[in-house]
Order: C-alpha cells, then structure tokens, then sequence
C-alpha cells in the first residue's frame, strides 16, 4: 500500500478543489455574499460527491471545521480549521486549508486573511510543526486576479506578523495552475520551513 506524504495529498486536493469548485458556483445555495463557513460547507459537500463519482477510495479523506491543538498536551482542542485531508494513521498525517472572503479592494477582508487565516498557522494554532499548509480566498468581487494582486500585498506588508521570509511567489511545482501562490515563513516556534499555498477561486 503507497505510503502517502503531506506534499503527495497537495496536488491530489487542488485537482479536487480545481473540479469541484464550478459546482459550487452552479448550484445555487451559495454565492458571493454568502457567508464563509456556509461556502467552505458548500464545497466540501461537492468534494465528497466528487470524490465518490471518481470511486476515489484512498487519500485524503476530508474533514470539515476539524479540531486542532497547538499543544498535543492540550486536553480541549483551541481552534478549528476549515479542511483537514487526512491521508495517514498517525495524528499529523493531514494537510490543512483555512479558508477566507476576500476582495480587491477591501482592506479589511485583506487583513482579515492575513491575520486571522496566515496568522493562525504561524502562530502554531493550526497545524504547528507542519512544511506545507494552504488559504484558500474565495473572491467576491469576481475580480480574481486583482483580488489576488491586493491580498498578496497586503501579506507582504503584514509579513513581520507572519514571520514572511522571502517574497509571495507564483506556484508551479504542483503543474498548471492559475492564481496559485506560496509564501515561505520560519516561525520561532518552528524548526522547519512553513510553506503556504494560496489559491484564489472566483464566483464567475
């Protein structure tokens, strides 16, 4: 039986994401105005009937506002995080994605997904020790590429926040892909390099 690796599940989850995510723009129960935990429930429900239409039978299996702890000794989980692919047995056989609203010209949105999304990983909230983790930006505006243009600055300009080392880059070890980005960072906390993906979806 293969045995799987965090970086293995990340183009298995963005080929998904890349498949499901038009049949959540078509099927009318959310939209650009939704709310974001009602559009990440809206696409995990069309990658789990992907996944069965595909007969897809191995990793990853997908988790919703799955628990988390950055403490294994933490009794009470301290967060939540919005997609947990869980590919292994072990307790850290999984690879995360937050996911978060935004726009290309809300400040507030932007920094919002810094904080509140980048921030949680660097922090050691979510997946604390982990090299790859991933934001997934819903665009509102329909402005995908300028949404993308705006957040990745704003993630630049927060980046002593999040421990950015380097520049926000465009993605293309994992194939062809359109507004996929990675930052690196190197948290106090964390001996190995922090990889974060970011893709950009739109409701056009």
């Amino acid at each position: 039986m293969k045995r799987y690796t965090r970086r293995d599940i990340i183009p298995i989850t963005l080929d998904l994401i890349a498949a499901a995510w038009p049949k959540v723009c078509r099927g009318g129960l959310v939209t650009c105005a939704s709310h974001e935990p009602a559009i990440a429930g809206a696409l995990y429900q069309q990658l789990w009937k992907l996944k069965k239409s595909r007969r897809m039978t191995g990793p990853p299996h997908i988790e919703c506002e799955a628990a988390t702890w950055s403490d294994t000794e933490l009794l009470v989980p301290d967060g939540r995080i919005d997609f947990k692919l869980l590919y292994g047995f072990e307790r850290e056989d999984y690879f995360s994605i937050e996911c978060k609203r935004v726009s290309s010209t809300d400040s507030h949105l932007a920094t919002e997904y810094v904080r509140e999304g980048v921030g949680r990983f660097t922090s050691g909230k979510y997946a604390r020790g982990h090299e790859w983790a991933a934001m997934l930006a819903f665009v509102i505006d329909q402005d995908l590429v300028a949404s993308a243009t705006f957040v990745n600055a704003r993630l630049r300009t927060l980046g002593s926040e999040t421990f950015l080392v380097g520049h926000v880059v465009e993605e293309k070890s994992f194939g062809a892909r359109d507004n996929l980005f990675r930052s690196g960072h190197h948290p106090p906390h964390q001996r190995r390099h922090l990889n974060i993906l970011h893709l950009y979806v739109s409701f056009n």
